[in-house]
């Protein structure tokens, strides 16, 4: 049965990736690699909570910590992102 599992998990994902255009692709691709060049803060301030090494889809992961102005902006950011992926 692990094996019908893992084939039908691998058919599944490789037929949703296939409906996914080239960009959108890339752009979800760069999300869980964090690439160098995004890891910097950019000029809209992007990238700053992925320093020390973190790709974006683990800073997406984490808790939003306490409420605040600060984590407002973080959860708004992570949002942005995530609706850029179209």
């Amino acid at each position: 049965m692990g094996k019908a599992v893992t084939d039908f998990e691998a058919q599944f994902c490789r037929s949703r990736v296939e409906r996914i255009s080239h960009a959108t692709r890339s752009r979800l691709e760069d999300l869980v690699a964090g690439s160098a060049d995004e890891m910097g803060a950019g000029a809209d301030g992007e990238g700053a909570l992925s320093g020390g090494g973190r790709s974006h889809f683990a800073e997406l992961k984490t808790d939003p910590g306490t409420p605040g102005l600060e984590s407002l902006l973080a959860e708004a950011n992570k949002l942005n992102r995530v609706r850029r992926l179209e």
